[in-house]
């Protein structure tokens, strides 16, 4: 019985011990990588760890020097590219905020859902011009994702005929399919053909497999 009472306090120890390291972490990531003032904070807290346990931690990479921005417009996995980005030592703020977008180095616009519910909601926040002074004028680095490549084609058909932000003489069409026996929407893993050389696929082999999930695609009428 005596064993028992010991080896329950011992596992019941454990899980509040995981559960605090847990509730550390959570609250380390919501206070100080959230936003552009105090994502860096993250960083020199996690240096400082380094200096001070250089036996039993070690950052992953070194800090990237420049800050991103990613752009919060109501539909996007933005916990996905955050935890990644952390990842691989980048310092970023998840925002919407004008101000913020126009601080940032570099701009990541993810999203997940409609075109015509993502173009909406860009526009009702005023982030389109916002967007395309910093992108196209200012000429700051910027990575489209899922959706947010597609918004950056002239127009999309997707929950109707809507314009989109029109960096890109292109429409976002439904899927077609030729061949019998495929579905919509498309998900799954799949190799790709690459037509052009580009900084993002340098790494990449012909053979390389990847992940999708959509049933529609842009149509660039200039390739």
């Amino acid at each position: 019985l005596e064993f028992r009472r010991v080896l329950f306090r011992s596992v019941k120890g454990v899980l509040q011990l995981c559960c605090r390291i847990s509730n550390i972490r959570q609250f380390l990531l919501s206070k100080f990588c959230i936003n552009l003032k105090n994502s860096s904070l993250f960083i020199n807290f996690l240096q400082i760890l380094r200096q001070k346990y250089k036996k039993t931690y070690k950052l992953r990479c070194n800090p990237h020097p420049y800050m991103i921005a990613i752009i919060d417009y109501g539909v996007g996995n933005l916990q996905s590219i955050k935890n990644a980005l952390i990842e691989i030592g980048c310092q970023l703020c998840i925002t919407n905020e004008i101000e913020e977008i126009e601080g940032a180095d570099r701009i990541i616009l993810p999203g997940v859902g409609s075109f015509a519910e993502g173009i909406n909601n860009i526009k009702k926040l005023g982030l389109d011009k916002c967007l395309h002074e910093q992108i196209i004028i200012k000429k700051k680095p910027f990575l489209g994702i899922c959706l947010g490549m597609q918004l950056i084609a002239k127009e999309g058909f997707e929950g109707g005929h809507n314009q989109g932000l029109g960096w890109i003489d292109g429409s976002v069409k439904k899927l077609e399919l030729n061949e019998k026996g495929l579905k919509l929407p498309h998900i799954g893993w799949n190799d790709i053909q690459i037509r052009l050389n580009s900084i993002l696929f340098k790494d990449a082999k012909e053979d390389t497999n990847f992940y999708f999930v959509h049933g529609y695609h842009l149509i660039c009428n200039d390739e």
